[in-house]
C-alpha cells in the first residue's frame, strides 16, 4: 500500500498534465465561461487546477484515496475559485449529481473502459446527460482499439522519475471484449516492487457516440487528437464530445 501512495505523490511528475487539454475545452467547447465542471478520473488534481482558466467552480473526483490526498494538497489558493476533490466511484457520483448541474463533465485518462460493459456505460451516459445542463458537454477520451497496435502484448512508454519506475501493459484475458491492463510499480531507493491488473472494455468511439445518440445526446463528435483533427482508424486515441 505504501508503495502505491508514493505513487501518486510522484504522479504529476511521472504523468505531467499539457496545457492541450484546456485548449482544446476552451476552442471547441461554448464561448464563454463554464460555471461549473466535473472531472471524472482527476488523478493528482493537475488538470482540474488547471481548468480554473476556463471555470471557477470545479469538482474533481477519483477512486484512489491516495491520488484525491494528493490533489488536494495542490489545489489553488485563489480564494474566488472553488476547486473539491472527492474520493468516488463515477457511477455512483453521477446518479447521486442533481439534474443540471454541470456545464462541462470530463471523462479523459481512458478512465471510461473500467466501466463493466455496456449497460454501465449506458448507465454512464444517461446519469451523466442529467447532470449536464442544458448544451452542457460530456468529454471522454479513449484509445482507440481499432488501433492494431494496441492488443494483447503492447507496452506503453515506460514512465519514472528519480524515486519510482512506473510500467504498463496489455494482456490476454478470457473475454475477446477486454483486454488486462498489468502495471508495475517500482521504488528505485527500496527496491520495492508491486503489481495489479485491472480488466479493460474495448469500447469503441463510434459505439459509444452511437448509444449517446440513442439517449438522447443531441450533438457528437469524434476526434483525432486535442488538435480537433478528424478521427483516423490510426489514432492512439479518440475523443468525444457530447453535447446535450
Amino acid at each position: 500500500m505504501r508503495l502505491y501512495e508514493k505513487l501518486a505523490a510522484e504522479y504529476k511528475d511521472i504523468f505531467p498534465s499539457s496545457r492541450e487539454k484546456v485548449d482544446f475545452i476552451e476552442n471547441f467547447l461554448k464561448e464563454g465561461e463554464l460555471q461549473r465542471i466535473l472531472d471524472i478520473g482527476c488523478a493528482s488534481g493537475e488538470f482540474a487546477c488547471q481548468l480554473s482558466s476556463a471555470s471557477r467552480k470545479i469538482t474533481g473526483i477519483d477512486l484512489d484515496p491516495f491520488m484525491i490526498e494528493e490533489a488536494k494538497a495542490q489545489s489553488p489558493p485563489e480564494s474566488d475559485i472553488t476547486i473539491h476533490f472527492e474520493q468516488a466511484e463515477m457511477l455512483r457520483f453521477l446518479s447521486d449529481s442533481a439534474p443540471d448541474r454541470f456545464d462541462l463533465v470530463s471523462c479523459l485518462g481512458n478512465t471510461i473502459v473500467y466501466l463493466d460493459g455496456e449497460p454501465e456505460l449506458n448507465e454512464f451516459l444517461c446519469s451523466a446527460k442529467k447532470a449536464l445542463k442544458k448544451q452542457g458537454s460530456l468529454i471522454i477520451q479513449i484509445l482507440n482499439y481499432s488501433n492494431p497496435v494496441i492488443v494483447p502484448g503492447f507496452t506503453f512508454p515506460r514512465a519514472e522519475t528519480g524515486n519510482i519506475e512506473f510500467k504498463r501493459e496489455y494482456v490476454s484475458l478470457e473475454d475477446p471484449g477486454e483486454l488486462g491492463f498489468k502495471t508495475y510499480v517500482k521504488d528505485k531507493s527500496t527496491g520495492e516492487t508491486g503489481t495489479d491488473l485491472h480488466r479493460h472494455n474495448l469500447f469503441s468511439s463510434s459505439r459509444i457516440a452511437q448509444m449517446a445518440k440513442d439517449i438522447g445526446f443531441v450533438n457528437t463528435h469524434i476526434f483525432g487528437g486535442y488538435d480537433g483533427k478528424e478521427c483516423e482508424k490510426s489514432d492512439f486515441f479518440h475523443l468525444l464530445v457530447l453535447e446535450k
